[in-house]
């Protein structure tokens, strides 16, 4: 890739999509406003989650806090997706949250593609001790070329082959990159129909 993911990426990512504005107004009873602040600027993507640097023990507390307090409100399953390619530092993170989350009605799964995995030592020893220590992981193999193919006829879009082709490069057999290059006309695609895969408006 080229350029550097996010701070703690994806965990940022899942924890904004379990958190829309209504349960964020239902955090303010059940958590201090200080760890807000902080998840705050995590879930925004900031490198600096504080006005001084934080150690990573107390940035876990927060989170855990938040994740608990969710908790409270519904059971959390927090789904990280690609995690071959996280942030360094989301590993010693997610040791520190599976302590905080103990006892909690709270899953951190974790998903992985397996190609890529393999190339990116730092993550597949990361995700592998994770996975020893019984935490879930799950592998994922991209999608053949026809299965690919058929996820384009399905969304209604008509491509030659080699925009064909060039998605089946860009995505790398990932079903939801495929989507998102779709909808974003990346590569250019004659829309035959109408169907859920395209966002309300849109015209590729």
């Amino acid at each position: 890739r080229d350029r550097s993911p996010p701070p703690l990426a994806p965990l940022h990512a899942a924890l904004a999509a379990a958190t829309p504005a209504v349960r964020r107004r239902q955090l303010e009873r059940l958590a201090a406003a200080e760890g807000l602040a902080i998840v705050d600027r995590i879930i925004g993507g900031s490198a600096a989650p504080a006005p001084v640097a934080l150690r990573i023990e107390q940035v876990a507390l927060a989170i855990g806090v938040w994740m608990r307090s969710l908790a409270q409100i519904n059971p959390l399953l927090l789904i990280l997706d690609d995690v071959q390619w996280a942030a360094p530092d989301l590993w010693p993170m997610l040791t520190l949250l599976r302590e905080s989350l103990a006892g909690a009605p709270a899953l951190i799964l974790l998903l992985a593609r397996d190609d890529e995995l393999r190339i990116n030592p730092e993550s597949r020893t990361a995700a592998e001790q994770w996975n020893a220590a019984g935490d879930p992981l799950i592998r994922l193999d991209g999608l053949r070329n026809a299965e690919l193919d058929e996820l384009v006829l399905a969304c209604g879009a008509e491509l030659d082959q080699a925009a064909l082709a060039q998605l089946r490069t860009a995505s790398g057999g990932s079903p939801l990159l495929a989507l998102s290059l779709l909808r974003s006309g990346v590569p250019a695609a004659r829309r035959r129909s109408t169907k859920h895969c395209w966002p309300a408006g849109s015209a590729p």
